[in-house]
């Protein structure tokens, strides 16, 4: 086989950077043509690694002591609340829905969902990209799981529920 007839296969990193830029251009169009492949699962765990970078220098920037316990802490923030919004969602979407989305494809979505969480530490700005963050689940209901917004309201309010109930429970376990 020459170089020519060798398919080019995408670099996680290429990825990574298609799918900011795509979300930046066309965020619901970027939602909807997701493919759930592990390249771009793995792009999205890069966009993951960096929303947890970021974090991490905005609450050191934010007057808060520690490299290692900021790092730490973002760090389980953020892969908490990825897999667990993503899978809370998708277990709602094949049990209520009975729609099959591949996983990687719900938290890819996810992740590119929390992008808005990079300024956590950032007193006001916090909290309100919290709520946008909770508000975008939504959408990725709506496009990656091609529900009705009806439907992805009442399964974006189930997700929260159960959200919240997780958090309980590991509160209780955990302390």
């Amino acid at each position: 086989m020459t170089d020519a007839t060798i398919p080019e296969t995408p670099s996680v990193l290429k990825t990574a950077s298609r799918l900011l830029s795509g979300l930046v251009s066309t965020p619901r169009s970027t939602l909807r043509t997701l493919s759930g492949s592990w390249t771009e699962w793995g792009g999205a765990l890069v966009i993951l690694a960096g929303i947890i970078l970021l974090n991490t220098l905005l609450a050191l920037l934010m007057g808060r002591e520690g490299l290692g316990t900021q790092l730490l802490d973002s760090a389980r923030s953020g892969v908490l609340t990825s897999i667990a919004t993503a899978t809370v969602a998708w277990l709602l979407l094949l049990l209520l829905c009975a729609v099959r989305v591949p996983w990687q494809r719900v938290h890819t979505a996810t992740i590119l969902i929390m992008i808005p969480l990079v300024l956590g530490p950032v007193p006001v700005l916090g909290h309100l990209m919290l709520l946008l963050f909770a508000g975008l689940v939504v959408v990725v209901i709506q496009e990656v799981g091609e529900q009705p917004i009806n439907r992805s309201l009442l399964l974006t309010g189930l997700t929260w529920v159960a959200l919240i109930a997780l958090a309980l429970v590991a509160t209780r376990l955990f302390g």
